[in-house]
């Protein structure tokens, strides 16, 4: 039997805060504004990429390009790479063909280097937003199974969930954990 999108924890990285706005399938919607300063990283420069390797953030590499050492660069940190909707939903024609194609040589190189990388649709409007089923559907588009694409997904949430609870909070939350006798 065929589970739907609804009974997964998926997530979704917007440019803007959407109040109130939750597509169907999606748990929780991340805010470029409302992340932890540092957390996401915007650049086509490789050189920037590798500057910032041992810090754990979201990239999105406007470029695609296929560096090795930059792809290897992030994974070793534990960062994750953000493959936008939005520069598809934009271009027409052959540039959108191009595009795709990038997308796809640089998932199959996420892949290979165990690079986490996850599908969202950096909104900006509300009409950008997208629903976990079109979002796997992309996925499946750029070469992924129905259950990879899923998969992906749940990165975004593992990383900006984990940047929000500091060392300090988890050791609380440890603390109350061993301290309680019951």
């Amino acid at each position: 039997m065929r589970e739907s999108a609804g009974e997964f924890q998926m997530f979704d990285l917007t440019a803007e805060k959407f109040e109130g706005v939750l597509p169907k399938g999606i748990k929780k919607l991340f805010s470029l504004k409302t992340l932890p300063r540092g957390l996401f990283l915007q650049t086509a420069s490789v050189k920037a990429l590798l500057s910032n390797r041992k810090r754990k953030m979201l990239v999105y590499w406007t470029e695609l390009e296929t560096s090795t050492g930059a792809i290897k660069a992030v994974s070793e940190g534990g960062g994750a790479f953000a493959i936008p909707l939005f520069p598809l939903l934009e271009k027409k024609g052959a540039s959108r063909a191009i595009l795709l194609s990038k997308m796809r040589i640089f998932i199959s190189l996420c892949k290979k280097y165990n690079a986490q990388f996850f599908i969202c649709t950096l909104a900006q409007k509300e009409e950008q937003l997208r629903n976990a089923r079109e979002l796997i559907a992309v996925g499946e588009l750029l070469g992924l199974s129905e259950n990879e694409a899923r998969e992906r997904m749940k990165t975004l949430g593992k990383i900006a969930d984990g940047a929000r609870t500091g060392p300090r909070e988890r050791m609380k939350t440890l603390g109350r954990i061993v301290g309680d006798k019951e």
